[in-house]
């Protein structure tokens, strides 16, 4: 069993995003709903419905048992297998009703913008490498709602954390998240009609089309900066309700699968992204 993120390979690390990706529906909703219950009168998924939330959120964690036996749980977030002596110590319950609060969290973000999608952490070393993780489009920026709020619940209900007092507040949650929201609205308000300026974009040739499988190679030398800004550009595109994966394969090598889309309308919307990234780009 792997001992860390670091430790999974590729293919165990995208199931896991997939798998999360593919439960955030079902979890916001049973969220919305627990939090209706305990008496939110805002749970509307926006910014703001968090400074209603999360003080109700705060007491309820605080009431709830902490240890217990994880087989209670009938089903176990990701981190759980890295993090076991955390998660004993928290307990079945708490970590039941944080994954459902880090579920809203996540659908507030997704729905702050159309370009916020799932990612994995990318930087090798990196406290967030190959965790399922939230980016903010072409511009960057990244946000792990379930680790922030397993953190802040923790510090909103420990008298000797030095975040006690802040994480308090009803604005305790919703500061980390509108920080992260705010910088990405004012970048895109900044950049909404940027100068016209030269670019020799990202060639693209593709080498292989089996059904619904693309590959395509990227026409350059792909340093780092350059593989940042294609995997910019592939979290936005996997957005689109026609495009099912978009990644890279290899460092050269893209890999997208759609059912609906033939390749001159997919190369066409690959070509987009990439215009976005680099309008986007600070660089350029």
């Amino acid at each position: 069993m792997a001992r860390w993120w670091d430790d999974l390979s590729k293919t165990e690390a995208r199931a896991i995003l997939d798998a999360r990706r593919a439960s955030q529906p079902a979890m916001a909703a049973a969220a919305a709903g627990l939090l209706a219950e305990l008496g939110a009168e805002q749970v509307d998924f926006s910014v703001s419905s968090l400074n209603v939330v999360w003080p109700l959120a705060v007491a309820h964690f605080d009431e709830l048992p902490e240890g217990g036996d994880l087989a209670e749980l009938d089903s176990r977030p990701a981190w759980v297998q890295f993090q076991l002596a955390a998660a004993e110590k928290l307990g079945p319950e708490r970590i039941r009703f944080a994954s459902m609060l880090g579920a809203y969290v996540a659908e507030v973000a997704l729905r702050s913008h159309p370009l916020v999608g799932w990612t994995l952490g990318k930087e090798r070393g990196g406290i967030d490498f190959q965790q399922p993780l939230l980016m903010f489009g072409p511009l960057g920026g990244c946000l792990d709602p379930d680790g922030l709020v397993v953190m802040a619940l923790e510090q909103a209900t420990n008298p000797d954390s030095r975040h006690y007092e802040s994480r308090r507040r009803s604005d305790g949650l919703s500061e980390s998240v509108s920080r992260v929201v705010t910088a990405l609205m004012d970048r895109l308000a900044d950049d909404a009609d940027p100068p016209p300026r030269q670019s020799d974009g990202i060639e693209l040739a593709l080498v292989e089309q089996v059904g619904s499988d693309f590959r395509f190679q990227v026409m350059a030398e792909v340093d780092d900066e350059l593989g940042e800004r294609v995997d910019r550009a592939l979290v936005a595109l996997v957005q689109r309700a026609d495009v099912t994966r978009a990644e890279r394969e290899d460092r050269e090598l893209i890999y997208v699968k759609s059912t609906k889309l033939d390749v001159v309308t997919l190369s066409s919307l690959l070509d987009r992204a990439f215009a976005e990234v680099e309008r986007a780009s600070p660089s350029g």
